[in-house]
């Protein structure tokens, strides 16, 4: 499996990988399945609503225990699309002829399906999107003179240029968290969805570590979003100090 993505062919300028088609796929399901599941909504849950409602409520508590009560009904949506953005694509990742079927095109070979959170680009890119909503969020409610407070200390004056040091480096500190919360990703997917593939010529020693992966594609989804609103409580954390 290669690191990055394949370009298969372009629409104009605009190249289309391997891993666009996988995310066509990602966002065709999520679509369906939320159509779908609207239109059986129910007072008594089924076994799909039931299990969403399961999953939305435990990321529901993971939230609220990091985010004050005001922040929750505009921050929780983002929150919620992440994790289930990432926990499908993860699981995705391992589905037969993801990463296998391979087609010719001018006499080289590429694979047509690339797991999503197994490109480095998409990890990354997750990552910067979540950098600038925490950014947004924390504008949003504390304002600028909040994000201000929030690296800044100016009591007592004598250690003012301490804080002036110590701020600007949790400024270039900050986008390091994201990236390494990208890497973590990209590493524990990239490498679970590796493993299987090696070892899918021999399934029954396949199947342990593929229903291993299944738990890691649940773990990584919850680290991913649990982090990245554990970072937006920090920041918010000082407003609801002052």
């Amino acid at each position: 499996m290669d690191i990055g993505s394949q370009v298969l062919f372009n629409i104009g300028p605009v190249p289309v990988s391997n891993t666009i088609t996988t995310t066509l796929l990602l966002d065709i399901f999520l679509v369906v399945f939320a159509i779908v599941l609207r239109k059986k909504l129910a007072l008594i849950p089924g076994k799909m609503q039931g299990i969403f409602e399961f999953m939305h409520d435990f990321v529901l508590d993971l939230t609220k225990g990091v985010l004050s009560e005001r922040y929750i009904n505009a921050v929780f949506p983002w929150v919620l699309s992440f994790f289930f953005i990432i926990l499908v694509s993860n699981w995705m990742g391992l589905l037969p002829g993801i990463g296998t079927i391979v087609i010719n095109i001018s006499g080289k070979e590429f694979e047509l399906f690339k797991g999503v959170d197994a490109d480095l680009n998409t990890t990354m890119s997750l990552a910067l999107i979540s950098f600038t909503l925490v950014q947004f969020f924390t504008l949003k409610f504390i304002g600028a003179s909040g994000w201000f407070k929030h690296y800044f200390h100016t009591k007592p004056i004598s250690l003012i240029a301490v804080f002036v040091f110590v701020g600007v480096l949790e400024i270039f500190l900050d986008p390091i968290k994201f990236l390494s919360l990208g890497l973590r990703l990209f590493g524990n997917i990239f490498a679970g969805e590796t493993l299987v593939n090696f070892m899918s010529s021999v399934p029954v020693l396949a199947l342990p570590f593929l229903l291993l992966e299944i738990l890691v594609g649940v773990v990584q989804a919850l680290i991913f979003t649990g982090l990245s609103t554990a970072f937006m409580g920090m920041m918010l954390a000082e407003e609801e100090q002052h």
